[in-house]
């Protein structure tokens, strides 16, 4: 990779140290002065996909998505590098360290897991919102491409409590344990709110209506589905895991920054989903669930999935 060309088109040797130059990189940036993000011309010929940030653990934010190429405007346009930039809401620079392994060739893909993007949240000395602006530098036949896409974080803020306040303010959360699978003979659906388990001869429509989360097979991997109005979403302020979930928890431990869903499917760095069913009462916790999936087993055409569902009943 050049690093000379992307430090020097996005102006910020001096103040960030961003651009890495290593297949194992980190950085640490200083604080102080406002960002300068380089002006993107190539938003017809570079395109950001699912571009995203997930926290995964207690300490770690893990970019995903992907950019690529479109074809259909040049054939010859390539990404030859791609770089990060952090700033706070204001875009002011912030203290940070960060890793990814840089491009070594040019290419007309990027899927950023490959990348190995991963800022350490303990490193920001602060809390709040954040964007991190991805930057892709590419080259067709005729000019050099810069394309440029935004992706807000945030980082929960340290609340001291009363010793009676968490029990008397939030609800608590008792523990469920149950295991779906695609097998017609097992469990493949749930009512969350009843604790209610479905096979999938359970088809009519009086059991679909209440049936908020179930277990697919699609291209070989387990997709979890919401169903009869639940919604999911990654679970963000925590990192509550299966292993070492807070105990006593209640719903104020958990929270999300994204728009709620109706699947997921990233059980390996995400570390819990928020379920919310129809009958979701912010004042009483009813209908609020906290969905921690141990990793899917594969065998034969079967995945199966063990999850502990932290909720109110």
């Amino acid at each position: 990779m050049n690093c000379k060309k992307i430090l020097a088109a996005a102006g910020l040797a001096a103040i960030f140290g961003l651009v890495a130059c290593s297949s194992d990189s980190s950085s640490s940036g200083g604080s102080g002065p406002q960002i300068i993000v380089p002006e993107s011309n190539g938003a017809s010929y570079i395109a950001f996909s699912n571009v995203a940030a997930s926290q995964s653990g207690t300490s770690s934010l893990v970019f995903t998505g992907s950019i690529q190429v479109d074809l259909n405007s040049d054939t010859s346009t390539v990404i030859d590098s791609i770089s990060f930039l952090f700033g706070d809401s204001e875009g002011n620079a912030i203290s940070f360290s960060f890793s990814y392994v840089p491009l070594t060739e040019s290419v007309q893909s990027v899927n950023l897991r490959n990348s190995s993007a991963i800022l350490d949240l303990n490193s920001l000395e602060g809390c709040g919102d954040y964007v991190a602006y991805l930057i892709a530098y590419g080259h067709n036949l005729s000019q050099s491409i810069v394309a440029v896409d935004t992706i807000p974080f945030s980082k929960a803020c340290a609340v001291e409590e009363s010793s009676s306040s968490a029990a008397s303010d939030s609800p608590e959360l008792s523990v469920w344990e149950v295991t779906l699978s695609t097998s017609v003979t097992e469990t493949y659906a749930i009512d969350l709110d009843s604790k209610q388990e479905f096979l999938q001869s359970d088809s009519s429509a009086a059991d679909r209506a209440v049936q908020d989360l179930y277990l697919a097979r699609e291209n070989s991997q387990a997709v979890l589905y919401t169903n009869s109005g639940a919604t999911i979403v990654a679970e963000t302020s925590s990192g509550a895991d299966y292993v070492d979930y807070p105990q006593p928890a209640y719903v104020s431990d958990f929270g999300y920054k994204d728009e709620p869903g109706t699947y997921a499917d990233d059980f390996e760095l995400t570390t819990a989903y928020v379920v919310m069913t129809s009958e979701y009462d912010e004042s009483t916790g009813k209908g609020f669930f906290v969905v921690l999936p141990h990793s899917p087993s594969t065998a034969g055409s079967t995945v199966s999935m063990t999850l502990t569902i932290l909720g109110v009943w």
